[in-house]
């Protein structure tokens, strides 16, 4: 996959902080998640992820298992380039192995293999552990507003 990579706006404190509040392992787990908004390819992205992992991901059932997540998120990539990955909101709470960061984020990428360009905003929770001293993702959650009046998906809530 070809592309550039654009830097996500991404907001000096995660919402409900005070500046200079964030702890060393909210800070660890906030760099983190830059890295994964940065991510090119479904190797990148994957690569900071345990092998125990599960996916609740915008497509039907949990994805349980490392392997499983990379055929799921090979055959999503293979339809963009140029991701562009805009975090919104950003929370983050952490204690010294254990971190979540809880996001408003906006994907933009240019369609290939026949696939529209797309543009959507979707909220995302990510679970992290530390294991020898590095922090892994170990569960993710995506999920697309509904609205209940129509029953369609509401793609540029924040």
């Amino acid at each position: 996959m070809t592309g550039s990579v654009t830097a996500p706006n991404f907001p000096s404190l995660p919402l409900g902080k005070a500046q200079g509040s964030l702890t060393q392992t909210e800070a660890e787990i906030l760099a983190f998640e830059h890295q994964l908004a940065l991510a090119q390819t479904m190797e990148a992205l994957t690569s900071l992820w345990s092998d125990d992992s599960s996916l609740f991901d915008i497509s039907p059932g949990a994805i349980i298992g490392l392997k499983k997540i990379r055929e799921n998120l090979a055959k999503q990539y293979s339809y963009v380039r140029d991701i562009k990955t805009t975090i919104l909101h950003i929370r983050v709470e952490a204690e010294t192995n254990l971190g979540v960061a809880y996001s408003v984020q906006k994907i933009e990428a240019h369609g290939v293999n026949g696939a529209p360009d797309m543009t959507f905003n979707f909220r995302m929770t990510n679970c992290f552990r530390k294991q020898n001293g590095r922090w892994l993702l170990f569960h993710q959650h995506v999920s697309l507003p509904a609205d209940l009046s129509t029953g369609g998906v509401v793609l540029d809530a924040t």
